[in-house]
């Protein structure tokens, strides 16, 4: 990829994240309000949190001139609203950006995320994490609790029925979502953006840096 394509890609991506926090908001713990100011302040030392790592959920270019990194919560609005801006990418440029999932469940803020992010853990044990990751976004109308006013054990009945479509062993998927490794892996990520000062969800990081709204206006 020549550098004026990189950077193009580079500016579509900062684009289509502000656009989505324009439209849906940002969710934060701490109540911040994001617009007109950096999409995500990260505060503390990194330790490579900021890099992929072997455990991450990967998926796109193997060889990648672009890496996006996701700290996200399936039952964040504006994730929501990120997504298919996200699929759009991802089917534009192929061989050249490569995606990261990482969770980052704001249960005060969304109590049925967790048992989402559960869900999709239990699911790529099968390996069809990516394939619960989008039906958990493309539907989440249907199961987050401030749309549907489902309960926990609601919505975890529906992911059990996502499990079911996407022909998933359910036994093997009822134990996998309670499964203490299931617990461990998403705190694991939990951990890394707390390392990285993450509190609001998407955080996104772009080749290792944090993308901000000043970002946007400098390559536009």
């Amino acid at each position: 990829m020549s550098d004026k394509n990189f950077m193009a890609l580079i500016g579509i991506i900062i684009v289509a994240v502000v656009g989505s926090f324009i439209v849906f908001g940002g969710d934060s713990e701490s109540g911040a309000d994001w617009i007109g100011d950096p999409l995500q302040v990260a505060t503390g030392e990194a330790n490579g949190d900021e890099a992929v790592q072997p455990a991450d959920r990967v998926k796109g270019a193997t060889n990648p001139t672009v890496t996006l990194i996701e700290y996200a919560d399936f039952g964040c609005p504006a994730c929501f609203g990120f997504f298919p801006q996200l699929q759009i990418l991802e089917a534009n440029y192929p061989d050249d950006l490569q995606i990261v999932y990482r969770h980052n469940p704001l249960t005060s803020l969304h109590p049925n995320a967790f048992a989402a992010h559960r869900a999709s853990e239990a699911a790529a044990n099968q390996g069809a994490f990516w394939e619960m990751h989008d039906l958990l976004f493309e539907r989440q109308p249907t199961w987050a609790a401030a749309q549907s006013g489902l309960t926990v054990s609601e919505a975890a009945n529906i992911f059990e029925g996502y499990a079911e479509e996407l022909g998933l062993d359910l036994e093997q998927f009822r134990a996998d979502v309670e499964a203490e490794a299931t617990f461990d892996y998403i705190d694991s990520h939990l951990d890394s953006g707390q390392r990285l000062g993450v509190t609001g969800t998407p955080t996104l990081y772009l080749n290792g840096e944090l993308i901000t709204e000043r970002s946007a206006e400098e390559i536009s």
